[in-house]
């Protein structure tokens, strides 16, 4: 039996596929001078506007299920509280409805949401970035969370049968620390608001929340410092960066620096490999060919449904990388793409328990409430080997 959401995502790549190959058709044609440079700048703009809108529902496929307030099942006696805590406050609510919101209890500040609240504002944040997609993501409840790292691998060694056994190199362990990290949204509604039925007060603060979080996350999870700006940045890693390698020419991105981006990865992980550049970025590689073999770097995928692929791994599109414009004139120190096993490389942590904060008092002078959403998050590079960067070459 098949899988409809598989299926749908094997219909966006078979579309997305099509709009690449058009493309690189109308580029040949600009090439052998059979094409305007008007016609081959119109066919890249309806290609990477089909590419935003197909990874944007591509990312909604995989995120998790929204069925909070839209789903014709009886809502939990969680969801049901939930809702009347945002609409009316905490004294309209039955003492169970109180005990499950867990109102009172001094770890949180506002109420407990409903596990089916937290995946809906989840569901937003993903078609924001990447990151939640390729990474390995996990639960604690716990204050912070310590993830061992392989920082020696074991050193096998031939033995002849009745020779003295000597003693060689074990498996070693590091360990990371992972701290999530407060982070906040603050939305209002008007009284007005709150009155009409037909207005879906948890679905506005749930779309409002989860794209303020995504886009935070989308900056940290490439630059944060793991303390003051959140989680630490795939960028910023200390040993990501020291590995990192440098365009072939100066200030000049070309066919041969994902070639040698690729194969300076350490091999086990290039078959899960992904890459992710900016959109700018990948509207520049769509027209990249190489020299020698005249084909084209970016490859619409000849297997029905599958992605396209650069020298055979799938592309991400992420905002937070810095945008080429164009394959020349990049400027020193440019970081260009990051490229490697996400899963393996970079966890995200998420710390159970996202809270909303209901604000009588402090914006009633505007006839308006305040609802604080607040959700803890961490994040760090755990295998440093398993991600290769490639930045531009300084002059």
């Amino acid at each position: 039996m098949s899988d409809p959401i598989e299926d749908k995502v094997k219909e966006i790549n078979e579309a997305n596929n099509k709009a690449i190959h058009d493309f690189q058709v109308e580029n040949d044609r600009k090439l052998a001078d059979k094409a305007s440079q008007v016609r081959l700048d119109e066919v890249k703009a309806e290609l990477m506007k089909k590419w935003d809108a197909q990874e944007v529902e591509i990312a909604k496929l995989k995120a998790p299920a929204v069925k909070a307030f839209e789903s014709k099942e009886e809502p939990t006696l969680h969801t049901k509280a939930y809702g009347k805590y945002l609409r009316q406050g905490t004294g309209v609510l039955s003492p169970d409805e109180q005990k499950i919101l867990q109102i009172g209890q001094p770890t949180y500040a506002g109420v407990l949401a409903p596990p089916e609240y937290v995946n809906e504002i989840l569901h937003y944040a993903y078609v924001q970035h990447p990151i939640r997609q390729v990474a390995r993501v996990r639960q604690t409840d716990k204050e912070r969370v310590y993830l061992p790292v392989n920082d020696a691998y074991g050193v096998a060694t031939w033995e002849a049968e009745l020779a003295t056994k000597t003693e060689t190199t074990g498996l070693t362990y590091a360990q990371t620390t992972v701290i999530p990290q407060e982070t906040k949204v603050l939305y209002k509604a008007t009284q007005k608001m709150l009155e009409d039925s037909m207005f879906n007060l948890e679905a506005e603060i749930a779309y409002a929340a989860g794209r303020a979080f995504g886009n935070l996350e989308s900056t940290a999870f490439f630059s944060g410092n793991g303390t003051t700006t959140g989680p630490e940045g795939i960028n910023t890693n200390a040993a990501v960066e020291a590995d990192h390698i440098n365009t072939v020419t100066d200030n000049t991105l070309a066919f041969d620096d994902f070639i040698i981006t690729q194969y300076t990865l350490e091999e086990p992980y290039i078959p899960t490999a992904s890459w992710l550049l900016n959109r700018t970025t990948l509207g520049v590689c769509v027209g990249l060919k190489s020299a020698t073999t005249n084909t084209y770097l970016l490859v619409p995928n000849l297997q029905a449904g599958q992605p396209s692929t650069i020298l055979g791994s799938p592309v991400y599109t992420w905002s937070a990388v810095t945008a080429c414009a164009a394959s020349t004139g990049l400027t020193d120190d440019q970081i260009i793409l990051l490229y490697g096993d996400f899963r393996q490389g970079y966890t995200i942590v998420d710390r159970v328990g996202m809270t909303v904060q209901r604000l009588n008092e402090l914006y009633a002078a505007d006839g308006e409430i305040g609802f604080y959403v607040r959700a803890r998050v961490g994040g760090a590079v755990v295998i440093p080997p398993a991600i290769q960067k490639l930045r531009n070459q300084k002059s």
